[in-house]
């Protein structure tokens, strides 16, 4: 891709993560701010839901506490991902 912004990587992560590359999506999301971006909400969602479908909700729970928009969106994936794990 020539032309890289957050939408573009956003779209990139998410879509590895949804398709099941969950490792990859991980690496990609260290990889944005090597290449001049700063994540925004929308990028700590994802990284929040791929934290979640690996099981690894605490570490989800980690980017919940740090980011400053928490909203009914954050909190609605935290709550998916505990429950998929049976801590509901």
């Amino acid at each position: 891709m020539a032309e890289r912004d957050l939408l573009s990587w956003n779209s990139l992560i998410s879509g590895y993560g949804c398709n099941g590359f969950l490792q990859l999506a991980l690496e990609l999301l260290g990889t944005i701010r090597l290449e001049g971006f700063e994540p925004d909400f929308v990028t700590w969602k994802i990284a929040m839901d791929i934290y979640c479908k690996m099981g690894q909700c605490d570490e989800a729970w980690k980017i919940f506490e740090q980011i400053e928009e928490a909203n009914i969106i954050s909190w609605t994936t935290l709550i998916a991902g505990y429950s998929r794990i049976g801590k509901a």
